[in-house]
Parts: C-alpha cells; structure tokens; sequence
C-alpha cells in the first residue's frame, strides 16, 4: 500500500522517473538535493518518514 511506503522510497523512484525521462544530471541533483533536505527536515522536526505519517496540518503549517 502506498501509505506505508517509506518516502525515501517515493524520492528513490521520483528520481529513477526523472532519468527515464532523461531530465539533466544537474536536474536531478539538484532534485535529490532538496528532497533529501525536506526528508530530513519531516523526519527530524515532524516524526515523519512514511506517506501515511502525513496530515493536513502538515501542509498548512509550512
């Protein structure tokens, strides 16, 4: 089920979509670079690693 999928998982796949669609290198580095960021930021500050970890509150708050 998608809600329980890791969102490490959802940017892996993001970015193997993004290749596919042969988006530049420095496209997709700097793709990973700010999801990477955001990841972080959601599991550090929010307790947030999974799809399903996410509310509405989340997207209103920030």
């Amino acid at each position: 089920m998608v809600d329980s999928t890791m969102l490490m998982d959802l940017m892996d796949a993001y970015l193997t979509e993004c290749e596919i669609r042969k988006l530049a290198p420095k496209t997709i580095e700097g793709y990973k670079k700010l999801l990477r960021a955001m990841l972080l930021w959601l599991s550090d500050n929010e307790q947030v690693e999974r799809l399903s970890d996410l509310t509405p509150m989340h997207y209103k708050r920030h």
